[in-house]
């Protein structure tokens, strides 16, 4: 499908990853995505690669790191996930460090960096990805 799409395999593979993760919008409460893969999922290949999602959680670390155990338990569609044992707290930025293995029809796909910092209000854009490819490769 990337071949198809003249997209790299790489990259396709974590704006699937992202989007899989992302879409527990209601159960993981109020969530920001920000960073360089909101950047990504919006502008698609205009946007600088790159290899971690940034999410903006309420709550003590404790708590986000709870929310987004119990979300990803929950699965989507034919994708699984599990937190990796390496947790790095990082104190100045009042966030957590994770690896999130992905699976898809239980074969490994990827493991991704998520980092859990605090969310913070202020305005927030609500946007359709535009992310060549998920169409074609069944992913609703």
């Amino acid at each position: 499908m990337a071949r198809e799409q003249g997209i790299d395999q790489e990259r396709l593979r974590r704006w699937v990853s992202f989007l899989a993760l992302c879409v527990h919008e209601g159960l993981l409460g109020a969530y920001y995505l920000k960073g360089g893969a909101a950047m990504e999922l919006r502008f698609a290949q205009r946007a600088r690669a790159t290899k971690d999602l940034d999410l903006g959680i309420e709550g003590s670390r404790a708590i986000r790191m709870q929310t987004l155990t119990t979300v990803l338990q929950l699965a989507f569609d034919d994708f699984t996930f599990r937190v990796k044992p390496r947790i790095q707290n990082m104190e100045q930025a009042d966030t957590i460090r994770v690896e999130v293995a992905v699976q898809y029809r239980t074969r490994s796909w990827q493991t991704i960096e998520v980092d859990l910092g605090p969310a913070k209000a202020g305005p927030v854009d609500l946007v359709d990805p535009h992310v060549q490819g998920l169409a074609e490769l069944g992913i609703r």
